[in-house]
């Protein structure tokens, strides 16, 4: 077996590991639906289903035949030594943005949208991205392509963008303090109340990569 097949199938079984056990700790731990809700979500669970679904479905046929590439589409320019290991480290650190995003969450966590709002979580990974596990399933999915190359992974990997893109952006529309949003819609109420138009600065914060609310509260102060 390949050390590609090995990595892959580690990655695998990290996620759906760390999956069941955040489910399973939030419903024992506060009774809350972890799954939360997704009205108004049917693209984004449609394109991150699919993707996922993808995801799964090239890891497996990969990790019990590495020719499994051939099958979906192989793409000779990405197998290269300097891809693969670049692949690697996208795993890599998808493993830490799971691990660490869990953690930071903990009963906050929601697999979509959640049914009310959640306290702001500002800890952990949070203090660096506003938005890690989405960023986790990017890495995985860009990890798979650089390691397994084929254009069935090129499809997965822009899949899971656009869908964390749509549900980013509903979760915005919405107006709902989710782990995607990164809880700055507290900080816009707050300034809201003041007078303040913060649509603009929400979405450039959230969406953008911004370093969440503190840097959202920041540019709030400057416009007075």
């Amino acid at each position: 077996m390949h050390w590609t097949q090995v990595v892959l199938a580690a990655a695998l079984a990290l996620y759906v590991g760390a999956f069941i056990v955040i489910m399973v700790a939030v419903r024992r731990s506060s009774g809350a639906n972890p799954r939360g809700h997704a009205r108004g979500q049917a693209l984004p669970a449609l394109l991150n289903g699919a993707a996922a679904l993808l995801l799964v479905v090239i890891v497996v046929a990969y990790a019990v035949d590495a020719q499994s590439v051939d099958w979906f589409g192989h793409i000779a320019l990405l197998d290269r030594p300097v891809a693969r290991a670049l692949g690697a480290a996208a795993v890599v650190l998808a493993g830490v943005c799971i691990t660490w995003g869990e953690l930071s969450l903990g009963q906050s966590f929601r697999v979509a949208l959640p049914e009310s709002k959640q306290p702001l979580v500002t800890h952990g990974i949070y203090r660096f991205t506003r938005n890690p596990l989405a960023l986790s399933v990017d890495l995985l999915a860009l990890g798979v392509l650089l390691l397994a190359p084929s254009w069935l992974a090129l499809v997965s990997l822009v899949m899971n963008v656009a869908g964390y893109e749509c549900k980013i952006r509903n979760s915005l529309e919405l107006g709902l303090d989710s782990p995607l949003t990164g809880g700055c819609i507290m900080v816009c109420e707050s300034f809201q109340s003041r007078g303040f138009h913060t649509e603009g600065l929400l979405f450039t914060a959230n969406v953008h990569g911004g370093h969440g609310c503190s840097g959202l509260a920041s540019s709030l102060d400057s416009a007075r």
